[in-house]
């Protein structure tokens, strides 16, 4: 009747307004805790400033982790001032953007004090890759005394009792945690918004996003406001923002690093869903210090899976390679730019010696429609429970809302799309929903058929890696995320395939490629893309480099020298 839907409804709404009032005050205390932090160091701060001239502190936050070390050991600065600069820099910068989840500056202050006297008393003994070098992660890894949200306000105040695994692997290399950073509610969109932090801007353009979900990460890199971050990616999450913003960053093969220590969307109740697990993945400003992060993310050190330590022959294999590259897929054109972007890599590589194929993705539309059906293969119910009465983001409603509609209204729906020709919208919702448990078996075994059949072309190809695009377009303007996570998908697949994959900064938007333009597609994707190219000259633009799984240090190889041909080290003027 129309009183208990009345009533059902506000049910909801109170609910909803419940959850959104702690997100609100969890917010507040973390803006407190910044405040306290630099009015109870107030002298001290002003001693730092008084001892940090404009050039150095300017030369701090432009550094690698590699320069910083530098830095720490000739003497010219020490970790105390490290946090200090860091932390100011995130207050003024990150903080404005809602770049920031949480922040640990008091026990990074202390930490930092213990590594100066440390290096002073026995240097010998500050062996650690990261000895005094302040470092971030994304929100829901689990840090001692700090919160772990999942962008959820559910979980607005759960506050994590221990440091998990991957967070003591860091430590015991000698880093400081300083913040955290912030991701999208549920962690299911490329941009990262939620009802605790905001809607995370990219220092570039306030009008775009910086990707998601490791979102906050990303922006936090590029605003110079970290010099080394941690994210994790399912599809695209490191590599998203990392081409929104102009950094470097590495999705790992899946299932070689650790998970523990990550917060499950619902506290102790993983999803379940095998074909599209997440993987740890650094994000920095260079390549070496991705390698850095990753030779500590394979350390043995309390390692609970099967143990692959870093290769140090692959890292600096010379080799002439052969390299596949693919300019565009008819699925989803990239933006001129983006096209540009493969093409620079390609040359950039054959001047290197290197041999260079064009290749197509083999059955690319096909398996990504696959894969959309085995992502949802549980009608989203995980999903919306994890809410916990939170209203969802106009993405997580819109799925929400299209998987609740029976199978026949799905294929009503369906068959309207490909009448009004918007072939790529159908082809997403057809077969999308609650899937019976042979069906999602038999999703499942075809799609392990194509993995198969993806490692069997690359061999019978003689390729070592790809060259792909990362994303279609360069960041996109808030809220656009929602009607464009198709653009995922040359991200999304390779998750799938538990492939390793990279992204290297190559350029920036020129003058007239702030269009677009889809001769093969005529459908709101596109004109939806047109939307958000206007305005996008002078963005960061780049490319992603695959491997095969387990092969991820040749694809920080290539990766590299990527890097040393183009030297792509651009940041926003923040």
């Amino acid at each position: 009747t129309q009183s208990t839907w009345g009533k059902l409804k506000q049910g909801a709404k109170a609910a909803h307004l419940k959850v959104a009032e702690v997100a609100r005050i969890e917010g507040e205390k973390r803006n407190q805790r910044i405040s306290d932090f630099f009015n109870s160091n107030t002298k001290r701060f002003e001693k730092y400033e008084r001892l940090l001239s404009a050039d150095l502190q300017h030369t701090i936050i432009n550094s690698t982790v590699e320069q910083l070390k530098k830095l720490l050991e000739t003497r010219k600065v020490k970790s105390k001032h490290l946090v200090y600069v860091f932390a100011k820099r995130c207050r003024d910068v990150a903080l404005p953007r809602n770049l920031l989840a949480d922040v640990n500056f008091d026990d990074a202050l202390e930490q930092a004090r213990k590594c100066d006297k440390l290096r002073k008393v026995s240097p010998e003994k500050c062996t650690g890759p990261l000895f005094g070098i302040p470092v971030s992660f994304k929100d829901n890894f689990q840090i001692k005394d700090l919160r772990a949200t999942n962008g959820l306000a559910v979980q607005a105040a759960n506050i994590s009792p221990e440091d998990g695994l991957i967070v003591q692997l860091y430590r015991h290399a000698g880093a400081i945690p300083l913040v955290k950073t912030n991701l999208p509610q549920a962690l299911f969109e490329m941009e990262s918004f939620n009802l605790i932090f905001g809607r995370a801007i990219n220092p570039w353009n306030d009008t775009r996003t910086p990707g998601g979900s490791s979102g906050g990460e990303g922006g936090l890199l590029a605003a110079r406001c970290i010099p080394l971050g941690l994210g994790n990616d399912v599809a695209g999450s490191v590599r998203i923002p990392c081409l929104f913003c102009g950094v470097y960053g590495l999705c790992p093969t899946t299932g070689r690093l650790t998970t523990e220590g990550v917060q499950d969307l619902i506290p102790n109740k993983p999803s379940g869903n095998l074909h599209m697990r997440p993987t740890a993945g650094p994000m920095g400003r260079c390549v070496e210090d991705l390698v850095t992060a990753m030779r500590i993310l394979t350390s043995a050190k309390h390692h609970k899976v099967p143990y692959l330590p870093f290769r140090e022959n692959l890292w600096t294999d010379k080799r002439k390679l052969r390299i596949g590259f693919v300019p565009e897929e008819d699925f989803f054109a990239p933006s001129p730019a983006n096209k540009r972007a493969v093409l620079e890599a390609v040359s950039a590589l054959q001047k290197r010696g290197h041999q260079l194929i064009e290749v197509r993705i083999p059955n690319f539309e096909e398996m990504i429609s696959i894969l959309s059906k085995l992502t949802l293969l549980d009608g989203f119910k995980y999903n919306q429970e994890a809410l916990g009465g939170e209203y969802p983001t106009p993405f997580l409603g819109r799925i929400t809302s299209t998987l609740s509609y029976p199978s026949w209204a799905l294929k009503i729906l369906t068959v309207l799309l490909q009448v009004s020709k918007q072939n790529r919208p159908a082809k997403m919702i057809k077969g999308t929903g609650l899937l019976r448990a042979y069906e999602g078996f038999s999703h499942g075994a075809w799609f392990k058929k194509y993995q198969e059949e993806f490692f069997d072309f690359m061999r019978l190809k003689e390729l070592d890696v790809l060259i792909t695009p990362g994303q279609p377009t360069p960041a996109i303007k808030h809220s656009k995320g929602s009607d464009l996570m198709i653009g995922n998908a040359y991200c999304y697949l390779f998750n799938a395939l538990t492939a390793p994959g990279g992204v290297v900064p190559i350029t920036k938007v020129a003058p007239g490629e702030d269009k677009y333009e889809d001769p093969k597609n005529n459908d709101i994707f596109v004109s939806t893309v047109a939307d958000c190219m206007n305005g996008t000259v002078g963005l960061p633009v780049g490319v992603q480099v695959v491997g095969r799984p387990y092969e991820d240090e040749l694809v920080l190889n290539v990766m590299h020298q990527l890097e040393e041909s183009v030297d792509f080290h651009e940041y926003p003027n923040v």
